[in-house]
């Protein structure tokens, strides 16, 4: 009465469509009236845009009268304004955002003759008026619902608040929470048992010198692989045994024919004495022979020469037993693998899994467990069982793509047990040392 309105109109938001509640100087509606769809269709081009809505309006208006003006003809002639209700004021100042505005939850229509066009200072007395009243009046709208009105209210917010655009980042963060949970507790990988390990030999051949001499000739160095028996490593000197076998050869003759002539004579005494000289003789001849047949010396077995390194040694003296060469079977290469107290349970015997040697890291070797040491060894106050693998390798592989793998070298092993959780997998060192304090 005080702005001279012929009618005012009160709709409240229900979902996403405008319910007319209230209207001045009629007690009794229905939706079916035209009357009332007209009106809650102006309310709603409001409510969606969030904006006070004026017709005529203003010549600098930004928003949309389209539905206001189409009323106004319709009614004959009127004068319309529309403004939000919302539950905080407009432009209220956000935490995070100063431009935020609250949701508009109601808008009031009021009509009055085209004659008085409303003011934009009036525009602005009446949403003073609003803002003061808003929240009183959707307190009252929401309160006065029956009780599964208000819980299905209730999830709407809540579900807005969840799905809403608000806090992204926590949400974001909250979300990424839960699906790393669930992917841990349903998500499963490999179980693996990690520990070091030292490629070794089982046995060593090493070649010694046969006898006391001078090295010859060396065909082979470190890294060369040879075969068992045919191979020559290398040779000894030779001329002296041939000038030393000569006269040996000649004293055979001669005490040959002082024993004949001795025997002819009938001097039997000396005629022993001869042939004991003879008979040192062959043993001489003998001797020296078996070295000549030795000079060469040759691998007992086949494999790879990992020392005995001899090119500067040529013509050097060597004793009888000094140790020339090493020659070790690299197909029998196997891994010495430590494994904590704490895993050795879940490792048995057929397991398999993979190295990685300090030297080349990115190349992996599959082994499988052949045997598991019952008695532990304390190292760097650590129980430690040793687990012996065999290397999935054949001797083609290490004298070409594995060729740099070489008795002595370190790295990791990792066992492959079975499939178990994520959960598990992260958690049980966890786990098992609670329970150890706890006595669980």
């Amino acid at each position: 009465t005080r702005f001279g309105a012929e009618r005012a109109s009160l709709g409240l938001l229900c979902g996403r469509y405008i319910k007319l509640c209230a209207m001045s100087h009629q007690d009794k509606f229905t939706r079916k009236m035209r009357a009332v769809q007209d009106l809650e269709s102006v309310m709603e081009e409001c409510i969606d845009q969030n904006v006070e809505v004026v017709h005529p309006a203003p010549e600098a208006a930004s928003y949309v009268s389209r539905v206001a003006s189409q009323l106004a003809m319709r009614e004959g002639s009127r004068a319309i304004i529309s403004l939000p209700l919302r539950r905080s004021a407009p432009n209220a100042i956000h935490e995070k955002n100063k431009d935020w505005i609250a949701e508009p939850k109601a808008v009031l229509t009021l009509e009055r003759d085209a004659s008085r066009p409303f003011t934009a200072e009036e525009g602005e007395t009446l949403r003073l008026t609003v803002d003061m009243c808003s929240g009183w009046v959707i307190n009252l709208f929401e309160n006065d619902r029956w009780i599964g009105q208000k819980v299905g209210a209730s999830c709407r917010n809540g579900l807005s608040k969840l799905i809403g655009p608000q806090h992204t980042w926590i949400k974001l963060a909250v979300i990424g929470f839960f699906a790393l949970m669930i992917f841990l507790m349903f998500g499963k990988g490999v179980y693996r048992v990690k520990g070091s390990f030292v490629a070794k030999f089982p046995t060593l051949q090493v070649i010694t010198a046969p006898y006391e001499g001078y090295l010859d000739q060396v065909f082979v160095k470190i890294g060369d692989s040879v075969v068992g028996d045919q191979t020559v490593l290398a040779t000894l000197s030779v001329d002296d045994l041939h000038e030393q076998l000569s006269s040996a050869k000649a004293k055979r003759l001669e005490y040959k024919k002082a024993a004949d002539i001795k025997s002819s004579e009938g001097n039997i005494a000396e005629q022993q004495m001869a042939l004991a000289k003879l008979d040192s003789v062959k043993a001489e001849i003998d001797l020296l022979e078996s070295r000549l047949n030795r000079c060469e010396i040759r691998s007992p077995t086949s494999g790879t020469v990992i020392a005995g390194d001899l090119d500067s040694m040529r013509g050097s003296p060597v004793e009888t037993g000094q140790e020339l060469f090493e020659v070790a079977p690299l197909d029998a290469l196997y891994a010495e693998i430590s494994i904590s107290e704490k895993r050795i349970s879940d490792v048995k015997i057929g397991d398999t899994g993979y190295l990685a040697a300090a030297a080349q890291p990115s190349k992996y070797i599959k082994f499988q467990v052949e045997r598991i040491d019952k008695v532990a060894e304390v190292v760097d106050q650590k129980v430690l069982f040793n687990v012996r693998g065999r290397l999935f390798l054949e001797p083609t592989d290490l004298s070409t793509t594995y060729s740099w793998l070489l008795s002595g070298m370190e790295g990791v092993a990792k066992i492959d047990i079975n499939e178990r959780t994520y959960l598990w997998i992260w958690t049980s060192d966890l786990i098992n040392w609670i329970r150890m304090r706890l006595w669980i």
